[in-house]
């Protein structure tokens, strides 16, 4: 079983303490180094995950996520796939066929291969020629249908499937799910396209590249209030005023059935969050 997204983080500070002069000057040497990370996602990733293990974030951001996302522009999620391609990488440096591993979406594709048959894997992927995604994914299925470790095929059940929640882990109706599902996905996909060029801009910018001479940092923001724009249309939470169920007359949610985090931080009331808080308790 692979051993990625294994999370050791400094549990002894909380957010707001203080960095010491030595983790200041870390947290900037690793911001820099991932600032890079259009040349160098391994570099990036190892940068992110220190910052991560070692909550140097903490006197800016409360959350992993709020640096991630106002820092750079990237989603949280964005962030642990860099991670876990470099987390990958270090499983198999040791190795002979470590050398192979250049880029993340060669370890992505490895991610899926046990880190016990990594190595092995690798090797059937270069003999084949140029490692790609493809070959190593192609490699490990012949190596699993080789060492009959291939995955079995399990009978069907008939089960009815778990209840989808969201957020405040309020289950979502059935009749809102579709546009949930919309919404998710066109917001995650712009989001991670927006954040993708928002970084690679801002790094033009840094090293002052002569074919962006024309461009400003104006753009960056710009970048940065389109992904904001694309937060709105991420679902967070079922709409406490309609609860999904009567959404084509409501005003809070207008008829979408579900609130974005801003509009739930925002517009919900204290004391209807304790009783939404108090009905996703008894789901416990």
């Amino acid at each position: 079983m692979s051993t990625e997204m294994t999370q050791v983080v400094n549990v002894n500070v909380a957010p707001g303490d203080p960095l010491t002069p030595a983790e200041a000057k870390q947290y900037e040497r690793l911001k820099a180094q991932f600032s890079k990370w259009y040349e160098d996602r391994f570099a990036a990733g190892a940068a992110i995950k220190e910052i991560r293990d070692g909550n140097l974030y903490r006197e800016e951001y409360p959350t992993f996520e709020d640096f991630c996302e106002q820092e750079y522009g990237i989603t949280r999620r964005r962030a642990y796939q860099l991670i876990e391609a470099v987390e990958v990488r270090q499983s198999v440096e040791m190795c002979t066929s470590g050398s192979h591993l250049t880029n993340e979406r060669q370890a992505r594709a490895l991610k899926e291969v046990p880190e016990s048959e990594r190595e092995e894997v690798l090797k059937r992927a270069a003999e084949t020629g140029a490692v790609t995604a493809k070959s190593i994914t192609e490699a490990a299925k012949e190596h699993a249908a080789t060492n009959g470790t291939a995955k079995q095929e399990k009978p069907a059940k008939e089960e009815k499937p778990p209840a989808r929640l969201d957020r405040t882990g309020y289950e979502i109706p059935e009749k809102i799910l579709a546009d949930w599902d919309r919404a998710t996905e066109t917001a995650k996909r712009n989001m991670s396209a927006l954040s993708d060029i928002r970084v690679e801009l801002k790094h033009a910018i840094d090293e002052q590249d002569v074919v962006y001479a024309e461009v400003s940092n104006t753009s960056v923001a710009d970048l940065t209030n389109a992904y904001t724009t694309f937060k709105l249309v991420l679902p967070y939470a079922v709409c406490t005023t309609c609860g999904g169920h009567g959404r084509a007359r409501c005003s809070l949610c207008k008829r979408r059935g579900f609130l974005s985090d801003f509009a739930y931080r925002m517009y919900v009331p204290a004391e209807v969050k304790k009783i939404r808080e108090k009905a996703t308790a008894r789901r416990k």
